[in-house]
């Protein structure tokens, strides 16, 4: 669905209107280029080229951020971020593992995904010559030495990379979403502890949209449970198991707010969010504190 201009300009509004909890934040956005809708599953027709539509160094590694080669990326991702840039493509390997998922949808997110993750290694540093396989569960397998997430919405495709200490036993995780992103009034109470829902009415209170304290704290527990399943997938962590507070300063405050995850409570966290165009963009870092 593409949006109107005025539907557009109420995005812009709700991320000004948002600056009492979202701090501002400088970063290379850059356009689109031309799309294509692939039309095969054939991985020599596969798109292969991916173009970058923001890079920012955050709190916890550098982001890159590609326009997906569908539809709905001309329509959602914003169009007022620059011009062209030079090519961002995944391995080549991985337009094959795209092929095998069988939906050009699913593909394209997986690609860009890639091409976003070799791109943002290369930049730190960090460049990787194979291709970067999907675990079990999903996640990218990634090479030594390199900390990593990924995260797909509306049109875009999104990567985080840092170096990884030595010896040391830490994760980190992405989540971006659209500012715009719609929401049932439910979703609240699934995702939102009881605090959490009375700071979103304080800050509704302050002139703040409900939907943007909703939003980005579902955003931050993406992000932070992405990063805890890279070190403990036997414990499952619900949304309600952490209650969360964005600060001024771009962090955000947590404190875990049910039982069933014992081990969590043995990991140190850091949090971070801003507003890059019209995505929420937040990360988390999450080490063992033993």
């Amino acid at each position: 669905r593409k949006e109107s201009s005025a539907a557009s300009d109420v995005y812009k509004r709700q991320a000004l209107l948002c600056a009492v909890v979202v701090p501002p934040l400088r970063a290379a956005a850059l356009g689109a280029g031309a799309t294509h809708r692939p039309t095969s599953m054939a991985a020599t027709e596969l798109r292969s080229t991916f173009s970058r539509v923001f890079e920012a160094n955050l709190r916890h590694g550098l982001c890159v951020a590609v326009r997906l080669d569908d539809s709905v990326a001309a329509a959602r991702a914003p169009a007022t971020l620059g011009s062209s840039t030079p090519s961002i493509v995944p391995h080549p390997a991985e337009l094959h593992m795209a092929v095998a998922m069988g939906s050009p949808t699913r593909a394209a997110a997986f690609c860009g995904g890639r091409a976003a993750l070799h791109y943002a290694m290369r930049s730190c540093n960090l460049g990787h010559d194979g291709p970067v396989a999907r675990g079990a569960s999903g996640a990218p397998v990634l090479p030594d030495g390199v900390l990593a997430s990924i995260s797909h919405t509306h049109g875009l495709a999104a990567s985080i990379v840092r170096p990884a200490f030595p010896g040391s036993f830490e994760a980190i995780g992405l989540d971006v979403e659209h500012v715009g992103r719609a929401f049932a009034p439910r979703l609240s109470e699934r995702v939102l502890t009881a605090a959490e829902r009375r700071e979103v009415d304080a800050e509704v209170a302050l002139g703040s949209p409900a939907q943007a304290g909703v939003l980005v704290r579902f955003s931050l527990k993406e992000a932070l449970y992405k990063a805890l399943h890279q070190l403990d997938q036997q414990h499952g962590v619900a949304f309600r198991d952490v209650s969360l507070t964005p600060l001024l300063d771009g962090s955000a405050r947590y404190s875990w707010a049910g039982a069933r995850v014992p081990a969590a409570r043995d990991w140190a966290v850091s949090l971070s969010w801003a507003v890059i165009g019209e995505y929420y963009v937040t990360t988390a870092h999450v080490r063992s504190s033993r």
